[in-house]
């Protein structure tokens, strides 16, 4: 069934709206009331930020790989070519 334009721009249009309005609580400025946070360095949030999600790529695909390479494989039988049937109908 193919979509209508209609359709394609409502879903767009929805997207657009929930992605717009979902960063609206991250542009908000901190209270004045707050004290500075503690900085952090930049090779520590290069760490968090890029190193994390590659260590866990690594370890999935780890994980992944050494599942793979105990698992028994589906070999099918060869048969004969004595035992093959040809029906006609």
């Amino acid at each position: 069934m193919p979509m209508t334009v209609a359709r394609v721009l409502a879903v767009l249009s929805a997207a657009f709206t929930a992605l717009v309005l979902s960063g609206t609580s991250a542009m908000a400025a901190t209270p004045a009331t707050w004290e500075d946070g503690e900085q952090v360095s930049k090779l520590f949030v290069l760490g968090v930020l890029v190193g994390a999600p590659l260590g866990l790529f690594v370890i999935v695909t780890a994980l992944a790989a050494a599942v793979n390479v105990k698992a028994k494989h589906y070999s099918p039988v060869i048969p004969d070519s004595t035992e093959v049937e040809v029906s006609s109908h």
